[in-house]
């Protein structure tokens, strides 16, 4: 589910840059209102799957100390860029949406990195089946 969250974050990132930079303006005026949707229903999507879903992934104990730090930067990075980005727009300050998309890229940059780094913890305990032969003796 980590990578489903990742690939949800850098749809939503792509799409809101286009919407950005509006590359293809005959394009954009044909399809705006469900290119505004879709990056909406992505991050839905992701924020969904990311508090409903009981990940048992961890961090693997081979990824190196430095990117152990540059991840908890970049999450810094993303939260404050994000939050700036909100509250700017709430104050129609003018490129308040270049702070949230680049709060989103961060955000997905983040992921994408976590997903890498990442490995599935095992549900096997071997201390439980030592418990469970001690009881049959």
């Amino acid at each position: 589910m980590l990578v489903l969250r990742t690939v949800f974050l850098w749809l939503a990132f792509a799409i809101l840059l286009f919407l950005e930079l509006n590359i293809l303006p005959e394009l954009y005026l044909k399809v705006s209102a469900i290119m505004r949707l879709i990056p909406s229903a992505l991050l839905l999507g992701w924020f969904v799957i990311y508090i409903f879903n009981k990940d048992k992934s961890q961090l693997s104990k081979y990824a190196p100390k430095s990117t152990l730090t540059w991840l908890s930067v970049l999450k810094t990075i993303a939260n404050l860029a994000i939050v700036s980005g909100a509250v700017t727009r709430i104050l129609h300050y003018t490129h308040s949406q270049l702070l949230l998309v680049s709060g989103i890229g961060f955000l997905a940059l983040w992921s994408s990195v976590l997903a890498y780094y990442s490995e599935l913890k095992s549900d096997f305990n071997p201390d439980i089946i030592d418990a469970v032969e001690d009881d049959e003796n």
